[in-house]
């Protein structure tokens, strides 16, 4: 399979060549899953906080004596059973984040990317835009390779700020750089773009330790 490496009008002028073998492997569905459900935990802030019958103001004094008046016993009227009272078992502030093993996460990005692979993911020549920030030629881009109406995920690095200035304001683009990866994100977008060289960085990191080229990692070109 071949993946285009794309100019900025949005022509191929080079591809990199997968090898077959890369897409007869299993997807574990589980470990998917199981990786979102962990990255979804991960960002809940456990900020939530209600208030016991101890910590509600008010109520210090008991309502009304505790025999003779033919009412229930009562003493104090910030009980939970009272409007305003205090709240049974609540939830309070707590820290839902847990921990993967290393190669799990590892292996289930691998299947994500993988997946995305098979959808068409695009490729971009280094240095794409290399003058100024400019949306209108980032959008025309999208426009000329059909998917400016996708939910795209852009993987570009971190010090290219012209090329992640050009794309930040457009609409169903989430501009990341490859240390921030995740696999919520990848899942989540219908088109993959990756820059050159995180491309080929990606592979010499052996997270697409299949692709076919030298063994530094680098694209093969036709």
């Amino acid at each position: 399979m071949e993946l285009q490496i794309l100019d900025i009008e949005g022509k191929k002028i080079d591809t990199a060549l997968l090898k077959d073998n890369i897409f007869n492997k299993k997807i574990n569905k589980h470990l998917l899953w199981s990786a979102v459900v962990q990255n979804h935990a991960n960002k809940r802030s456990g900020n939530v906080s209600t208030k016991t019958r101890g910590e509600v103001s008010g109520g210090g004094k008991k309502p009304w004596k505790q025999k003779g008046t033919g009412r229930a016993r009562q003493g104090s009227t910030r009980s939970p059973i009272w409007k305003g009272g205090g709240v049974t078992f609540g939830p309070k502030p707590r820290d839902f984040s847990y921990n993967m093993p290393q190669k799990a996460r590892r292996s289930a990005l691998q299947m994500a990317l993988l997946l995305k692979l098979k959808a068409d993911t695009f490729i971009m020549q280094d240095n794409l835009i290399v003058d100024k920030p400019t949306t209108k030629l980032a959008y025309s881009f999208l426009s000329k390779i059909g998917v400016d109406k996708k939910k795209i995920l852009l993987v570009i690095d971190s010090k290219d700020k012209i090329l992640r200035k050009s794309f930040a304001n457009i609409e169903k683009v989430k501009v990341i750089s490859p240390e921030n990866l995740n696999i919520h994100d990848v899942l989540n977008c219908e088109k993959l773009m990756l820059g050159k060289n995180i491309f080929e960085n990606m592979t010499q990191k052996g997270i697409l330790s299949d692709i076919e080229g030298s063994k530094n990692g680098n694209i093969s070109s036709n």
